[in-house]
């Protein structure tokens, strides 16, 4: 390799360490940024929801109207309840292996001939969701004092009450959930 070539490249490497060097020193926090100025309004703000759920149906009109507020109180009532009341089943029938607690919008049940179930809240959608060993997923709108499921009209209570039933062998209800 001839002395010009050699020199050559040692002067790139030395000016490479240089440049990494300052790097290092240069802060991204301390370098302006230009501001940034809507015009219009956010296409979030525009956002118009669908009017029917994924089966085509229309979504009655109080599921709508359903404030934030309103949602948390009923959804939070309905989880209180449901804990009240299998904790009481779960008292007076001993049921190994049995379990339920309520924990941030979360209600966990678990029975041994069946499984978990897990009833949840989802505040965006203002819906309660079920999953269960079961009958597997489902979602739930409250319209008419209920939570029920617009894609089949099948109702929370009455999918829990039948599952646990079978499951400890006699009649369950809850009784504690009043909406009224």
């Amino acid at each position: 390799m001839s002395f010009a070539l050699r020199s050559t490249r040692t002067g790139i490497f030395a000016a490479l360490k240089s440049i990494q060097a300052q790097r290092r020193l240069v802060s991204i926090a301390r370098v302006p940024r230009p501001q940034m100025m809507c015009t219009r309004p956010s296409t979030i703000s525009l956002r118009r929801y669908s009017e029917a759920t994924t089966t085509g149906t229309v979504i009655p009109e109080d599921v709508e109207r359903l404030s934030v507020d309103e949602y948390h109180r009923t959804a939070e009532l309905t989880l209180e309840s449901m804990l009240q009341d299998l904790e009481e089943l779960l008292d007076s029938r001993e049921v190994p292996g049995a379990d339920v607690e309520e924990n941030s919008g979360i209600l966990s049940l678990t029975l041994p001939v069946n499984g978990s179930y897990v009833i949840n809240k989802q505040p965006p959608n203002k819906q309660l969701w079920l999953s269960s060993p079961i009958s597997g997923p489902k979602r739930f709108d409250f319209t008419g004092g209920e939570w029920i499921s617009l894609r089949d009209g099948l109702k929370l209570v009455d999918i829990l009450e039948e599952e646990i039933s079978s499951a400890i062998g006699q009649d369950f209800q809850f009784t504690r959930i009043d909406f009224s």
